[in-house]
């Protein structure tokens, strides 16, 4: 069933100056891939520390701002219309360095599952972010 919506009208969370919106997840029925709107303002944290995924592969569109993305422990600067695919297994981590927002869309698949999140200096699977992920949704009407 086609679904169309507004961006303004999709729930957001907000943790550590970062506030993602999940546009297509399979909360709204897809089953093979999902696309976030992540906005982050300057001087905010990283919202997810270095990691990588077993399974997921990730592009990040950046639409606002400067990034640094670290992948594989190799730095590329980025911003407006720069486009980052991150393959399954790569280590990678986003950081605004502007002095502006960021904003980016981000398009993975397959949609997070449990085990495919792993924290680089952790070594192992990390449960915790999809856990808030999916007690905040239940929180949202």
């Amino acid at each position: 069933m086609v679904r169309v919506c507004r961006v303004d009208s999709v729930p957001t969370e907000t943790i550590d100056g970062t506030q993602r919106a999940d546009l297509v997840s399979g909360e709204i029925g897809a089953e093979r891939f999902g696309m976030l709107l992540i906005t982050v303002r300057p001087g905010s944290p990283p919202h997810v520390k270095y990691h990588f995924h077993k399974k997921k592969e990730t592009a990040f569109f950046i639409l606002k701002g400067k990034a640094r993305i670290v992948v594989e422990n190799k730095e590329y600067v980025v911003g407006p219309n720069d486009i980052i695919f991150v393959p399954p297994g790569e280590k990678h981590q986003l950081v605004n360095v502007g002095n502006t927002e960021l904003k980016i869309i981000e398009v993975y698949s397959p949609l997070p599952f449990e085990g495919d999140f792993f924290l680089v200096d952790e070594g192992e699977y990390c449960a915790s972010l999809l856990q808030r992920r999916r007690s905040i949704k239940k929180a949202v009407p």
